[in-house]
Order: C-alpha cells, then sequence, then structure tokens
C-alpha cells in the first residue's frame, strides 16, 4: 500500500464531498466499519492499484450512512463492511478509537441463497430465534405497532465484507430490560444497504453500526446462526456469549 496524508471528511452536515478528486481514472474501493459507538462510522477511501488511502469519512450511522453509500454509489466505488479494515494499525487508530482489535479474517460464506432477504422473528429475552416468515428486503420490514418509540437495527458485516446482517429489536418492551426480537435481514453491501438505511430512518428507527451486537440474544442467535461471524468479532467476550462485548456500547434512542 502507498502512502500519502488522507483527507479526513467530517459527515455532520453533508457527505457532498469531492471524495475522488484527482483519481478519476482508478478503481475506487471504499472500507466501512464500525466504531465503538454503533450510532457512528468510519469509511476509508482507497484507490487500486496501489490501495492508497485517498480519504477517511466519519459520520453517525442514522444521519449520514445511506446518503453516503448513495454517494459512493454514483460514484462507481465498491463498498466492503469489516469488523476491522485491512490496513495498518497505527493508520486505522488515529481514525477510530484505542481499543486493541485482534480480529481474522475469513472466506465469504458460499451457496448462500439468504442474501437479500427479511425473515421475521418470535421471542424476547434469552430465547433463541425461529424464523417464521421470509420476504425481500425492500419489502419491509413490518414492525409490531404498540413499539413505534422502542424501535432499534444493529447492522453488522458477514464474513467476506460483502454481506451485512441487521438484526431488528423493540427494546424496553412492555417494562425495562425486556426486549423483543423482531427480525433479522440479510443483504448484499454494494446492493441494498444504503436503501435499507434510508427505509429504518424514514420510520424513525434508531440503527446503529456494530461489528458484534450488545444484546445477549442477539449474541446467541449470532453465534448459532452464523458461526464463522462469531469466530470473527473483533474484540471477544469476556465470559462467553452472553457478555455484552465492549466494542458495541448499550445505546439509547
Amino acid at each position: 500500500m502507498s502512502y500519502q496524508e488522507p483527507v479526513l471528511y467530517n459527515l455532520k452536515f453533508s457527505v457532498d464531498y469531492p471524495y475522488w478528486r484527482g483519481v478519476e481514472d482508478r478503481s475506487r474501493r471504499v472500507f466501512l466499519m464500525p466504531l465503538s459507538n454503533p450510532a457512528e462510522f468510519v469509511a476509508f477511501g482507497v484507490f487500486d492499484p496501489s490501495n492508497t488511502v485517498l480519504f477517511v469519512a466519519r459520520g453517525r450511522v442514522g444521519e449520514r450512512l445511506g446518503d453516503f453509500l448513495e454517494r459512493m454509489k454514483r460514484s462507481g466505488a465498491d463498498v466492503e463492511l469489516y469488523e476491522r479494515v485491512p490496513l495498518p494499525w497505527p493508520l486505522v487508530k488515529r481514525y477510530t478509537s484505542d481499543d486493541p482489535f485482534d480480529g481474522s479474517e475469513t472466506s465469504p460464506p458460499k451457496g448462500s441463497t439468504d442474501a437479500g432477504r427479511i425473515s421475521y422473528a418470535g421471542g424476547a429475552g434469552p430465547s433463541l430465534w425461529e424464523a417464521v416468515m421470509s420476504v425481500p428486503i425492500s419489502d419491509g420490514p413490518t414492525w409490531p405497532a404498540q413499539y413505534v418509540s422502542a424501535r432499534k437495527v444493529f447492522i453488522m458485516p458477514l464474513p467476506g465484507h460483502e454481506e451485512f446482517l441487521a438484526l431488528g429489536v423493540c427494546t424496553d418492551v412492555p417494562e425495562s430490560g425486556k426486549h423483543l426480537f423482531v427480525f433479522a435481514a440479510r443483504g448484499e453491501v454494494a446492493v441494498h444497504l444504503d436503501g435499507f438505511v434510508a427505509r429504518m430512518r424514514a420510520t424513525g428507527t434508531y440503527v446503529g453500526l456494530c461489528d458484534w451486537p450488545s444484546l445477549s440474544f442477539l449474541q446467541q442467535y449470532v453465534a448459532a446462526a452464523f458461526p464463522k461471524a462469531f469466530d470473527a468479532r473483533s474484540i471477544l467476550p469476556s465470559n462467553g456469549v452472553s457478555t455484552l462485548s465492549t466494542s458495541t456500547q448499550q445505546i439509547a434512542a
């Protein structure tokens, strides 16, 4: 990888920046990853063949991720979602946090037919999830009508960095500490993520980007349904699956 000082873009107010100025004829890639605060994301823009980091962009998932991904799609950039981006750690650390990472690369899943689907769930608390219906990711999701203000979606990368997993929950219903697992959605980062985030925000749903969900029953579901994702998480729970990972914090609406 060649080195140059990347341009830093703060996406607090806009995503309209000249990200690829000067490299219009190069192959463009965006490495997207969560931050310790799941409400925020960081993206590294690199261009081939040297894989030079041209820019770093940081913003809030709900307010800016959908628009940023749409902008990248229009510019012809390939977007990849990682637990930890494949860049030198000293560079990554400057734009993320001081927490160490020890994640490992894995191969993408083979023969999957679940991408671009939402599977509806049943169960709450520690109960493991069982699918009862599956629809295209562009169709929904359908939420319980009585819990509008409690809706949250956790989005995490799947091994291979081309797919994402979104977990929809209603938290603190009907009382504090009681949670309802509504759906699990699986899609392709380059095809579905921007539109999915935009639809969630349009309904007032909180959206968080993480490398491992903070709720223990979601951790159990991911560990059972996507064992490779469990193995690839960046920061290991200290006492098994049910322990909250320090890489994703409990969030507030």
